[in-house]
């Protein structure tokens, strides 16, 4: 079982899995030079591809955690604009899962969504999913080194991770940004 806890009221929550929410686990770990070090050395085939060119493990440290900060910093100051979409919002900058998917109208409940880093080619992922209108829970997210998620165990984890989740929010008729508020003062 898992928790939802609040990071911006009305606007961007987490998966509480154990010890720490998603959005605060993600953003450590991507700014600890020991995890990124033992990461990179796992992925290295994936990190010195083509696309990424001949990046050195040292150099994807010093990327990733300059990028982490930055990314959080992003993401708060968006979700703290709430609903007021004057030039970027988390309905916004938060994109499909799926490239190929079109936003139909209204946008479906339960939509899975990413959003991507700040950098360019940035390999950095949040994972949520869109209960109402700028409104969105961290599911997890990684360190996307491959052009889809199904090519590593790490990253179809987060795939679970967010059909898990979505499966809770149908189970305990979570549809709004209001429903979600009222399971939340219900967890504690």
């Amino acid at each position: 079982m898992f928790a939802i806890e609040i990071i911006i009221k009305d606007s961007l929550y987490a998966v509480n899995y154990g010890a720490t929410n998603e959005f605060r686990r993600l953003f450590t770990l991507w700014q600890n030079p020991e995890y990124l070090e033992d990461f990179f050395e796992t992925h290295k085939s994936d990190l010195q591809s083509e696309f990424f060119g001949n990046i050195t493990i040292e150099d994807a440290i010093k990327k990733t955690i300059d990028e982490a900060y930055e990314f959080e910093q992003l993401v708060l100051t968006i979700a703290e604009t709430g609903n007021i979409c004057v030039e970027e919002c988390l309905e916004t900058y938060f994109k499909s899962l799926y490239n190929h998917d079109k936003y139909t109208y209204p946008i479906p409940v339960y939509e899975k969504r990413k959003a991507y880093g700040p950098g360019t080619k940035s390999w950095l992922r949040l994972y949520a999913i869109r209960i109402d209108d700028n409104v969105f829970i961290i599911t997890g997210g990684g360190i996307k080194l491959t052009r889809t998620m199904n090519e590593r165990e790490h990253l179809q984890e987060e795939l679970q991770k967010m059909e898990q989740v979505k499966k809770l929010l149908i189970s305990e008729g979570i549809i709004d940004n209001d429903s979600l508020i009222n399971y939340i003062e219900l967890q504690f």
